[in-house]
């Protein structure tokens, strides 16, 4: 393989069979019906590693189960470190926090939690940010997504954003497997250094019918991690789906633009596609993000993407969806992510496949977006032929 990639280890906590799980945050006629089904009740820490001087424990909110944690043990060494643990709940996840710079892990790294929920010692993972250092990144989670949209994104990414690094959070693929995961990225030689995380933690339930956005756990995990084991020395981290397609009006990239700011966060707005075919696309055997490039002028802004320079960040930010809570941003005029409706996959209906095309008659007033037309004009596509249609 011409990529280097890191492998990724977690160290999971969830409470034990039988035992008390974590109390729902919504009101049940709030629910959908699949709500209970997809709700994470048991995750107390998706992971537990060395983030700077500190001893990270990172999950889901707590909510009920905080004190069973705070009644126990966190033992290093034989010493119980539990009173030295500082909790911070943050929206939609957890960070525990225990000084490393006085409790000094024995040669092993292994510490151990016991408590009416749990019991059980776990190796604290190592900090990774060193092989990503200085590097431009591109993060997703992801489940299911083809792997010739995977490629694709990564191609434009390279192209327009200087990307030179990935890491991908896979949630429980079942269409391929990790290693075919890897193949894709390596067939981009730009790409210097990789991961894909095994990211056995539940999505969970979407807004609902209501829009209540507040069970939706594990990818501000994802993103959180990413910042704080793998990232922390990173020179510019793009945080973004599969069907989003960031472009600047005046050429500029990503990482050019965060170099020239002085806020750690750059957010840009973002423009919706619809899931309609231009009327003269080129056909590759596969659905690709080229055969669309219709918007509708009056709804096409949606909610905004961002990138970060973690350098500049603190561990007490909290990395959501469309923003960074708790740092300063800069607001882009310039950059439009242009979001691919042809490339989304059904998964709030738990149907892990491409949504169905519409026509142009089903919308009143669509115009071409010729700034995306001619950027992904420009993309080569030998990667194409290495992987089946």
């Amino acid at each position: 393989m011409m990529t280097h990639f890191i492998d990724v280890q977690t160290s999971t906590v969830k409470v034990k069979k039988g035992s008390i799980t974590r109390e729902v945050p919504r009101k049940a006629e709030d629910q959908q019906l699949n709500y209970l089904n997809l709700f994470d009740f048991d995750t107390l820490f998706a992971d537990i590693y060395h983030t700077r001087d500190k001893i990270e424990f990172l999950g889901p909110p707590l909510v009920n189960l905080k004190e069973y944690i705070l009644k126990g043990k966190v033992l290093i060494n034989g010493r119980n470190t539990v009173d030295s643990i500082e909790i911070f709940e943050k929206h939609r996840i957890t960070r525990a926090l225990l000084d490393n710079i006085n409790n000094k892990l024995d040669s092993n790294n292994f510490i151990n939690i016991d408590n009416q929920l749990v019991s059980q010692s776990l190796l604290v993972q190592p900090n990774l940010s060193s092989f990503f250092k200085d590097r431009n990144v591109l993060v997703t989670q992801q489940k299911n997504n083809s792997l010739h949209w995977i490629a694709y994104w990564i191609a434009f990414h390279i192209k327009y954003h200087e990307i030179d690094s990935v890491i991908i959070y896979d949630n429980n693929s079942d269409m391929y497997t990790l290693e075919e995961l890897k193949y894709v990225i390596d067939l981009f030689p730009e790409i210097k250094v990789a991961s894909v995380v095994a990211w056995d933690i539940p999505w969970g339930p979407t807004g609902g019918h209501n829009s209540i956005w507040d069970s939706d756990f594990g990818q501000h995990q994802s993103f959180e991690h990413a910042f704080s084991r793998l990232l922390l020395e990173a020179n510019c981290v793009i945080f973004g789906d599969i069907d989003e397609f960031p472009i600047s009006e005046k050429g500029f990239t990503i990482p050019q633009v965060i170099s020239m700011i002085d806020e750690p966060v750059l957010s840009y707005k973002r423009r919706q596609i619809v899931e309609v075919n231009l009327e003269n696309y080129t056909d590759y055997g596969i659905r690709l993000p080229s055969d669309t490039g219709y918007y509708e002028p009056e709804k096409a802004e949606i909610a905004p993407k961002y990138a970060i320079n973690p350098k500049k960040l603190s561990n007490q930010i909290n990395l959501m969806a469309h923003q960074v809570i708790g740092a300063k941003q800069f607001n882009s005029k310039d950059i439009i992510s242009r979001h691919i409706g042809c490339m989304k996959m059904d998964w709030r209906n738990e149907r892990f496949e491409a949504i169905k095309l519409k026509s142009a008659n089903d919308f009143p007033n669509l115009v071409e977006d010729i700034g995306l037309k001619e950027a992904l004009h420009k993309l080569q596509l030998d990667w194409l032929n290495k992987l089946s249609v």
